[in-house]
C-alpha cells in the first residue's frame, strides 16, 4: 500500500474510533459505511474488516470485563452456543444475495437503531432502576443468575439472531444482546455491557475467520483501518467523560440516521 492510502486508512479508522469511544458502540454500523462510500468496497467485502476492528475494540473490554468478574460466563456461554452456528449460515447467505438487497437490509438496521436512540432519548431512559420481574434473576448473594425455561430460551433466539446478524451483515452483537440482557435479566448495565462485549468479541473472531476463508480480505486496508479506529476510540473515550448519557442517545441517533440516509442516496444512484 501506497502512503497516500495508507494514511487515508488509518484516519477513516481513526474518525470510526471516535464515534465508537463516544458512543459505546457503532462499530460496524458507521465503519461499514465509510469502507463501501470512502473505499470503494463492496458490502461483502467490507464486512470482515468491520468485524477485525469490532474484534479489537472488544477484546481488550472483554479482558477488562473477565478480570473484574463482570461477565456472567453461563450466560455468555448460552448467547455463544446460540450464536455460533448462525454466523457461518449468516456469512454464506450474504454471498448469495445481490449487493443491492444487503445494502437495503444494512440502511434498514441502521435506521432502526437511529428510532430506538432517539426514542430513548426522548423517553430519557436511563436503566437507573433495575427490573426486578424478569425471567433471568441475579442472585445479589451468590452473584449468580437464576435460570428459566423462558429465561434460557430467551437467550438462545438472542445469541441466534447476533449471530446470524453478524455473519449477513456484520452487525448484530451489541445492538441485539445488550437491550435483551437488560430486559430479560436484573443485571446491573456493567455487567450487561461485560457479557455483551464478550460474545461480540468471540462472533467477531468467527465472522472474520468465515470471511477469510470465502472472500479475498484486503488486509492492506484491514489493518490500518482497525488499528486507526483503535487509536479513535482512546479519544472518543476521553470526550464521552464529558458528555451526558442523554447527550450520547441524542448523537448516536442523528448520525447514525444521518449516515443511513446518505447511504440511502447513494444506493438510490446505484439503481437508476
Amino acid at each position: 500500500m501506497m502512503v497516500e492510502p495508507l494514511i487515508y486508512s488509518v484516519s477513516l479508522g481513526c474518525l470510526v474510533g471516535v464515534v465508537m469511544g463516544i458512543t459505546g458502540a457503532g462499530g460496524s454500523v458507521f465503519s461499514i459505511p465509510m469502507l463501501v462510500f470512502c473505499m470503494n468496497l463492496t458490502l461483502v467485502k467490507a464486512v470482515p474488516i468491520s468485524l477485525l476492528t469490532v474484534m479489537l475494540s472488544t477484546l481488550s473490554a472483554t479482558v477488562l470485563g473477565l478480570a473484574k468478574g463482570l461477565v456472567r460466563y453461563r450466560a455468555a456461554a448460552l448467547l455463544l452456543i446460540s450464536g455460533l452456528f448462525l454466523v457461518p449460515f449468516g456469512v454464506f447467505l450474504a454471498h448469495q444475495i445481490p449487493h443491492h438487497m444487503l445494502e437495503l437490509l444494512f440502511i434498514m438496521v441502521m435506521l432502526f437503531l437511529a428510532v430506538r436512540s432517539l426514542i430513548s432519548y426522548a423517553h430519557d431512559n436511563d436503566d437507573i432502576l433495575v427490573n426486578m420481574n424478569v425471567s433471568c434473576q441475579l442472585d445479589q448473594k451468590t452473584n449468580k443468575l437464576y435460570w428459566t425455561k423462558h429465561c434460557a430460551r430467551k437467550l438462545v433466539m438472542t445469541g441466534a439472531l447476533a449471530g446470524f446478524l453478524s455473519g449477513l451483515l456484520g452487525v448484530g452483537g451489541g445492538f441485539v444482546i445488550s437491550p435483551a440482557l437488560r430486559k430479560l435479566s436484573n443485571l446491573e448495565a456493567k455487567m450487561v455491557v461485560a457479557t455483551s462485549l464478550s460474545v461480540v468479541a468471540v462472533i467477531s473472531v468467527i465472522g472474520l475467520v468465515t470471511y477469510a476463508t470465502q472472500v479475498q480480505v484486503d488486509w492492506q486496508i484491514a489493518f490500518p483501518f482497525a488499528g486507526g479506529a483503535l487509536m479513535g476510540m482512546l479519544v472518543g473515550l476521553k470526550i464521552s467523560d464529558r458528555i451526558s448519557k442523554k447527550t450520547n442517545q441524542l448523537f448516536f441517533g442523528l448520525l447514525t440516521l444521518l449516515v443511513a440516509i446518505i447511504f440511502s442516496g447513494e444506493l438510490l444512484l446505484k439503481l437508476i
